[in-house]
């Protein structure tokens, strides 16, 4: 059957080309419905298994293809891809320990910043007090990064992960780029943080927001 249709068109030029025509159609379909993704979801939506927890501990990152969604209490942050356990010492430094987003975590949060290990790379902060905040310079992901973190506005880069969002309401909007184009995410932030040191404050943004 091959052996035919190959005589055939070989013996009929304008079939030929209308062949080849076909293919191209054929093959740029194919392209386009390969290059399609599905519309990320709304930056201002919390999704649904955000909804059982509770608001003091709830930590939602959305607008992102997987929203992070996470549960942070005194003991550490737990949710679908971050397992941390938080060991606060008498007087001391704080360890954190476990994984976050499939890389292993262990950090020393003191006073005034961060040093440790995530995954295979190194990772320190230093945090200085700001006008309203704090600003966080160090290593996240093996990438130098400096943020600006306060109660009206999050600007600088986690790792690999710019962000300038402002505080809208409920929450921080704005937009974020992880190497692509930016795209429009919404996070909110758990009143326990509040609670917390500047250090510790930096340390788990930078864990959850610097990307995946």
């Amino acid at each position: 059957m091959r052996w035919s249709m190959a005589v055939t068109v070989a013996k009929v030029p304008s079939m030929r080309r209308a062949v080849v025509s076909l293919l191209v159609v054929v093959l740029t379909g194919l392209v386009s419905g390969c290059a399609h993704e599905e519309p990320l979801p709304p930056h201002d939506v919390i999704p649904p298994e955000a909804q059982a927890l509770p608001e003091s501990g709830r930590f939602v990152l959305t607008g992102i293809r997987e929203p992070i969604v996470a549960l942070i209490t005194p003991n550490g942050i737990q949710g679908p891809k971050v397992n941390l356990g938080r060991y606060p010492s008498q007087n001391g430094p704080t360890g954190w320990r476990g994984t976050a987003f499939g890389r292993d975590v262990n950090l020393t949060v003191t006073s005034d910043g961060a040093e440790g290990v995530v995954g295979k790379t190194p990772f320190n902060l230093k945090v200085t007090p700001g006008a309203d905040g704090m600003v966080v310079n160090g290593l996240i992901g093996g990438t130098p990064s400096t943020v600006t973190i306060s109660k009206s506005r999050i600007n600088g880069g986690f790792g690999k992960c710019g962000y300038d969002l402002r505080f809208q309401g409920q929450a921080y909007v704005g937009p974020r780029s992880c190497g692509g184009n930016p795209i429009q995410v919404g996070v909110t932030l758990p009143t326990i943080l509040t609670t917390w040191s500047d250090a510790e404050v930096a340390t788990a943004l930078s864990l959850l927001m610097s990307g995946r």
